[in-house]
């Protein structure tokens, strides 16, 4: 196993944080299931055991949840995820505290290896925790993430953007209040802290909270120029702040910067959409990131396109190379590429289980 994303180790007001733990095999290849293996005759079977455990006798508030939302353990409980079922827990785990609740919770994964049905014996240990502490007697120095310059998108003559909801539009950079603690750690805090955001001039950048009762700042490129942008947000002993940035709005078009997908996807063949079975993520030089719908929705833009080789059956599965739609006719097993227009491609092996 091995982390591929950090959690914050302290968090306030209910805060959440995101880590991820994957299943990789000795070549360093994520592993979202694992067939039958023989060893020297006899089967092996793989799991992951998990259990969650706090300082406050299971009343921490603490819980782990997988990247999609649902439920996995609270405080005291534990949990066995067989060799075929490792992808949802590759995909990620959030930890969730709760607000008025302060304890420490830890996490510990424990890889293991069943030979010939005999006891699971432990292969490899990773711990993860996480402090839910008290605002009211904590020193937090407050921040903002926020964008730098954005796309003149209202403006463009390439999409139409001109009557999108600044809140939902993929183009609208996203401004985050973020929290340190005095020796400089970054401390989770729930995304319900902005309750204004404005922009000084709005012929350059339109800027709207995503709750008028407290949310994050969206703000959406106009015309090519510059503008300040105010925000109002509370800290976590709910005192009202203020600051600003300047962002720039420029009438260049966006262009793929990276484009990533997962190395294999193994499981069903339900969908019909390359970038599903790719888990496909396209970054501009905005620093926008486009994933699933919102890749053939900024067409006009993107220009993904796609290739399906190596398809088995005797009817071959074939993909519109513009939407990444596939007919899958009785393929099983098949290699997806998508191909951005300055030449960069990343690949997923697609096989059924």
């Amino acid at each position: 196993m091995k982390v591929t994303e950090e959690n914050q180790t302290k968090a306030v007001l209910g805060g959440s944080t995101d880590f991820t733990i994957e299943v990789r095999d000795q070549y360093g290849d994520t592993l979202d299931s694992v067939g039958t293996v023989i060893e020297n005759g006899k089967p092996v079977t793989y799991s992951v055991k998990l259990a969650l455990s706090d300082d406050k006798s299971n009343a921490s508030g603490i819980t782990l949840v997988y990247d999609d939302g649902t439920a996995l353990l609270a405080p005291g409980a534990n949990k066995t995820l067989t060799q075929a079922n490792f992808k949802k827990f590759n995909d990620g785990l959030t930890f969730k505290t709760t607000s008025g609740t302060v304890g420490k919770a830890t996490l510990k994964a424990v890889l293991q290896k069943s030979v010939d049905g005999g006891e699971a014996k432990e292969v490899q240990t990773i711990t993860r925790e996480i402090s839910s502490i008290d605002p009211s007697s904590t020193t937090l120095t407050f921040g903002l993430d926020k964008p730098t310059t954005l796309y003149a998108a209202i403006d463009s003559s390439v999409i139409d953007e001109s009557a999108a909801d600044v809140t939902a539009s993929s183009l609208a950079g996203e401004v985050v209040v973020t929290a340190k603690d005095s020796a400089g750690n970054s401390v989770a805090i729930p995304e319900d802290r902005i309750t204004s955001v404005t922009s000084s001039n709005y012929d350059v950048a339109i800027a709207q909270v995503t709750n008028a009762a407290g949310g994050n700042g969206k703000v959406l490129g106009n015309k090519a120029g510059k503008s300040t942008i105010s925000v109002v947000y509370k800290d976590a002993k709910n005192e009202y702040k203020q600051a600003s940035f300047e962002v720039e709005v420029k009438a260049e078009l966006p262009t793929i910067s990276t484009i990533t997908a997962d190395e294999t996807y193994e499981g069903t063949l339900s969908s019909t959409n390359a970038y599903d079975y790719m888990d496909l993520s396209v970054v501009d030089q905005y620093g926008v990131e486009y994933t699933k719908g919102e890749i053939n929705k900024y067409d006009n833009l993107l220009q993904v396109r796609y290739t399906i080789e190596n398809a088995n059956g005797t009817t071959k599965a074939t993909i519109n190379d513009t939407t990444g739609v596939i007919t899958l006719n009785d393929s099983t097993s098949f290699k997806l590429t998508a191909i951005a227009p300055n030449g960069k491609t990343t690949t997923t092996y697609v096989t059924k289980k």
